[in-house]
């Protein structure tokens, strides 16, 4: 049946929508893809490669494991910060919005205020330092990658050593999950290493590599990491699963399709507003026996992810609703998807789609969520909002009260139910 609805100043065409999967053979899942930034001016790598980080307002940090930081636009637009730092290595912003930059050579730590000010932060009890990461109280965890420690800088700058021993391997880069864990990236091997808040450090993942990684990144319950000496980039689930995402180990710069785009020392990598994934790379080819010493500058490689929202959305454009549910049911089933927060990205989805007025859409993406989390209250309650909205009364009461019936204390529920006595 077709329903047509004039709401909102805009015609829908509403149609029945099925709450159970929909399977089609025509439905092959959007890929990942990779692309160079286009920058208003060179990078100078000299053939080294510093870390990268991300602030709220999108933009990139990237060093060059020399003397430079610039900050960098998704667009292209960079502007140096400063090019007097002494091996420019792992980086990190701090709730105020300012740079605090590693430099393994100098073993110190400076601080770049967003007006360009630049000083020392820490320099005590650093060797070598490279990664840096906070928690969510503020502490600073720093990577010595020479004397294998872990440190921890509390907001007062007290220093002490948060792990060590002899699984770390040059820890290089570090990074902070869910569940307030610590993982860190080895340069030495193959190991990304889990620390807990009590200081307990085992293995979380050995990723192939032939000889160490560089650095990691995290976003939405998956880890990225870069192995700079094999031209690979991979995915890690927190179950510790890994997949290969981009790169097919020989060294070049060559965008197009993921898995069958060319990576060159890829080694800082940060994900960015936008999700999509940052590295920056040598311009230039990669020796595994060492650092090029030409002046070749350094690129920024963009690989933009097969998110759920893109996957839905391509899938809808090129072949239709029914095809789109397929990907999506696919995506679920993927083992590496498992620990992803799937339910909130199918809400951000379909409100997109009804900011877009595109209230079919929505409808559709809102019973594939109550399809696939049937006990939770969330799929129910935005299927009432959507009714509510095109003035389907009825049918907004049925799925408030479904949406009670699953979550009985749910005072937003409850209020919303009670303005329809």
């Amino acid at each position: 049946m077709v329903i047509y609805l004039k709401k909102m100043g805009f015609l829908v065409c509403l149609l029945a929508c099925v709450t159970q999967p929909v399977w089609s053979q025509q439905a092959p899942l959007v890929g990942d893809s990779m692309e160079t930034l286009k920058l208003s001016e060179p990078l100078h790598a000299y053939g080294r490669l510093g870390g990268m980080c991300t602030d709220k307002l999108g933009f990139l940090y990237v060093a060059n494991f020399r003397d430079a930081v610039w900050r960098v636009s998704t667009d292209g637009e960079v502007k140096l910060l400063t090019d007097a730092l002494y091996g420019s290595s792992g980086n990190v912003v701090n709730a105020e919005g300012d740079l605090l930059q590693a430099n393994f050579y100098g073993h110190t730590i400076s601080k770049i205020t967003r007006t360009g000010e630049v000083t020392t932060f820490l320099s005590k009890e650093l060797n070598g330092p490279v990664g840096l990461a906070f928690d969510g109280e503020n502490n600073l965890y720093v990577c010595n990658c020479n004397d294998n420690r872990i440190l921890k800088v509390t907001p007062q700058k007290e220093v002490s050593t948060f792990a060590s021993g002899k699984g770390f391997q040059c820890p290089n880069s570090i990074a902070l999950g869910s569940k307030g864990n610590l993982f860190v990236a080895n340069f030495n091997n193959d190991k990304i290493l889990q620390i807990t808040p009590a200081g307990e450090v085992s293995t979380f993942a050995t990723v192939p590599g032939g000889g160490g990684n560089a650095h990691l990144a995290y976003s939405n319950n998956n880890f990225y990491l870069t192995k700079i000496k094999t031209n690979t980039l991979y995915r890690i689930n927190e179950g510790g699963e890994y997949a290969l995402i981009a790169g097919t180990g020989k060294t070049g710069v060559v965008d197009g399709p993921a898995l069958q785009a060319q990576l060159s020392a890829p080694n800082g990598i940060t994900v960015g507003s936008d999700g999509s994934i940052y590295t920056n790379e040598l311009d230039g080819t990669w020796s595994t026996a060492g650092w090029l010493q030409e002046a070749e500058p350094m690129v920024i490689r963009r690989l933009k992810r097969a998110t759920l929202d893109r996957i839905f959305r391509t899938t809808y454009a090129a072949q239709g609703l029914d095809s789109a549910q397929a990907a999506y049911w696919r995506y679920i089933k993927d083992p590496m998807n498992r620990f992803e927060n799937v339910s909130t990205l199918v809400s951000s989805l379909g409100w997109q789609f009804m900011i877009e007025r595109k209230v079919k859409e929505a409808i559709t993406v809102f019973n594939l969520q109550t399809a696939t989390y049937p006990d939770n209250w969330l799929g129910s309650y935005n299927l009432a909002e959507v009714y509510k909205i095109i003035g389907q009364k009825d049918q907004a009461k049925s799925y408030y009260q479904k949406a009670l019936a699953l979550d009985p204390d749910n005072a937003t529920v409850k209020a919303k139910l009670e303005a329809f006595e």
